[in-house]
């Protein structure tokens, strides 16, 4: 992590390009409190960003409410998330088994 993901990344990324209102931050982490289904917070995400292919890890949830946005790589902050959906710039495979 970078003092600029700290201090402007993620509050741009998560206003600007996604569009939601930040609802609180916790150093590398923002929350958003938005309800709305998985498949459609995906579908959202994938527009904003102009994406064919979005690479996820379904935990079994349907509805979110809760969403937790870190720009960099957030693998090392899964257990530290309160949140129903983490959006990250990276996950390595064991740190997104272990987000299930």
């Amino acid at each position: 992590h970078t003092n600029y993901d700290l201090s402007h990344l993620n509050t741009y990324f998560t206003e600007e390009i996604l569009g939601f209102k930040i609802s609180f931050k916790d150093e590398f982490l923002i929350y958003v409190e938005n309800s709305m289904s998985f498949e459609a917070l995906c579908d959202w995400v994938k527009k904003k960003l102009n994406l064919q292919i979005l690479r996820v890890s379904d935990c079994g949830k349907k509805d979110i409410k809760r969403i937790a946005i870190c720009t960099g790589s957030g693998g090392d902050l899964i257990s530290k998330v309160d949140a129903d959906c983490f959006l990250s710039g990276d996950f390595k495979y064991h740190q997104a088994l272990e987000a299930l």
